[in-house]
């Protein structure tokens, strides 16, 4: 223990002993962090803008869904094209250190996405931001329309085999109704009919073997062609309605396809220039975008912080060089022992 205390004493000492080059180690820390802060260190601004998606899915799926957005709008195509429609200059707005710069991070346990840029001139980061918030909401619409398209084409397909079968069962109809005769043409004896044989007899005073002899021609309606017939009609209104939808649907594909199309050109060339909330309600999942302003207060470099951590820094390498120069002192050989021994 009395070991103990005289180390820890001794260690005392020989921090107090130094403390004038502990203290002049932190100024120059202190000085050196100053300097980098105010003079060195550009000054740096974060502009911010948040979609908002009232998304259909729930859970994972709705994670997949949204996850799968920021990662679109973050590819090197798409930052570049917004540079290049921004006309940023490209060497000091490069797609590598605008994508470093900027950060689409889905808030958690939310349906919102919030969208920050980073750098040193205001204008410019809060139109990057603002443009990237505002693909993002038009890309949420071509998904939804291009996965409208894909289930639209799934029906399809199925309406495709229904419309095969029902089109065979007409022309099936069709080749058994044209061997079917619409007429029934029959000959009949009156005794077969005793009111016309009656008739006959008054007309003609002829007996009654004499009428009964007598045969006419009976035509009537073939009920076989006439089932056919109504088959035939009830199948061409099965088809009819299956080519309906179908056409519905090619339709809808076309408009959806239709408005990718001008979604993209409007991608490609169209600027964001409103302010205000953007609200995009043409896809199945709703989507607000809310462009941020240009900031007017820095939030780098943190002078603070950095002025905290020099005083950390440079009193625990005051210490250190303290005990190092505590050490080679004590440690240094005594002057005139050599001699001494080789007198010995």
């Amino acid at each position: 223990m009395m070991q103990e205390e005289i180390s820890l004493r001794e260690l005392l000492e020989t921090i107090w002993k130094g403390k004038w080059l502990i203290a002049s180690i932190t100024a120059v820390a202190i000085v050196a962090s100053l300097i980098i802060s105010f003079f060195i260190l550009p000054v740096t601004y974060e502009a911010k803008a948040v979609v908002r998606f009232n998304v259909v899915e729930e859970g994972q799926q709705q994670l997949s869904y949204m996850n799968s957005l920021t990662q679109t709008i973050k590819s090197d195509v798409s930052i570049n094209r917004i540079v290049q429609k921004l006309n940023l200059d490209p060497e000091k707005y490069s797609f590598a250190s605008v994508r470093d710069s900027l950060n689409v991070e889905l808030v958690q346990n939310s349906n919102v996405v919030n969208v920050t840029m980073k750098g040193t001139d205001p204008e410019h980061i809060s139109k990057i931001a603002n443009q990237v918030a505002y693909e993002l909401g038009m890309r949420a619409e071509i998904t939804d329309r291009s996965q409208k398209i894909v289930g639209y084409k799934a029906q399809q397909e199925q309406l495709q085999s229904d419309i095969a079968i029902a089109y065979g069962e007409v022309k099936k109809t069709e080749e058994e109704l044209a061997n079917v005769p619409e007429i029934l043409v029959t000959r009949k004896s009156l005794t077969e009919e005793p009111f016309l044989q009656s008739i006959a007899e008054e007309s003609n005073d002829m007996s009654a073997v004499d009428a009964g002899g007598m045969q006419y021609i009976d035509e009537e309606v073939n009920p076989v062609f006439t089932e056919l017939k109504s088959k035939l009609a009830n199948a061409n209104i099965t088809l009819a309605k299956l080519q309906q939808q179908f056409d519905a649907l090619t339709n809808r594909i076309n408009e959806h396809n239709t408005v990718i199309a001008e979604l993209e050109q409007q991608i490609n060339d169209e600027k964001l220039s409103t302010l205000e909330t953007e609200r995009m309600l043409n896809g199945s999942s709703a989507v607000f975008v809310s462009p941020g302003i240009a900031p007017e207060i820095p939030v780098g470099p943190n002078k603070t912080l950095n002025l905290v951590i020099s005083v950390v820094l440079g009193f625990m390498i005051g210490i250190v060089v303290v005990f190092i120069r505590h050490y080679w002192v004590n440690t240094a050989p005594v002057k005139g022992s050599k001699s001494v021994n080789t007198a010995l």
